[in-house]
């Protein structure tokens, strides 16, 4: 075999598409993940499956009913123009609870390419959201959140570029599933 013969099998070997080749895989991504990376952002938030993720079925109907109104209250924001997912790389869930919008925001945070910080004062249920894998320890902070917001805000670090609280307070409204605000997003 001539050097020209071998350089142009060389060629189409490494042309050949990938499922051809030896020992590589088809898509160095999960299907998921390249569907929501070939997808424009917004619409790749609308095809999110929270029920695709092992961790859903670990949560209980309180936490089930906050990812669900989490995760479609961001997709209408983003629908209406509200939020602009080309700036959203840090979201903060004030008053996170027991996780269960945490676990949406975290979803939605994956497709982005962005991170969540769960704010929660009562450090038994900030743990269940680390004991859970909702988000890892280090995205969980146990404090009074409006303090850690003030101390975002007043020591120049980087802020949040949205700041949701889902299912909070004590003027929760009987129906308190639909309670949900968007507190702040970055300008």
């Amino acid at each position: 075999m001539t050097d020209e013969t071998k350089s142009i099998s060389d060629l189409l070997n490494f042309l050949k598409p990938p499922a051809l080749q030896k020992d590589k895989p088809l898509l160095p991504l999960s299907f998921t993940e390249f569907f929501h990376q070939t997808l424009p952002r917004k619409e790749a938030i609308a095809t999110i499956r929270l029920e695709n993720n092992p961790i859903f079925n670990k949560l209980v109907p309180f936490q089930v009913q906050g990812a669900r109104l989490a995760l479609n209250a961001i997709t209408i924001a983003v629908r209406m123009k509200y939020i602009d997912v080309n700036k959203l790389k840090r979201i903060a869930d004030f008053g996170a609870g027991i996780g269960g919008p945490t676990f949406a925001l975290v979803e939605i945070a994956k497709v982005l390419g962005g991170q969540v910080s769960a704010i929660e004062q009562d450090e038994r249920l900030a743990t269940k959201i680390v004991d859970l894998g909702i988000s890892p320890k280090d995205n969980v902070r146990i404090e009074d959140g409006i303090q850690h917001i003030s101390n975002v805000k007043n020591t120049g670090a980087e802020g949040y570029d949205l700041v949701t609280s889902f299912m909070l307070g004590p003027d929760m409204p009987e129906n308190y599933f639909a309670t949900w605000h968007v507190l702040h997003i970055k300008d």
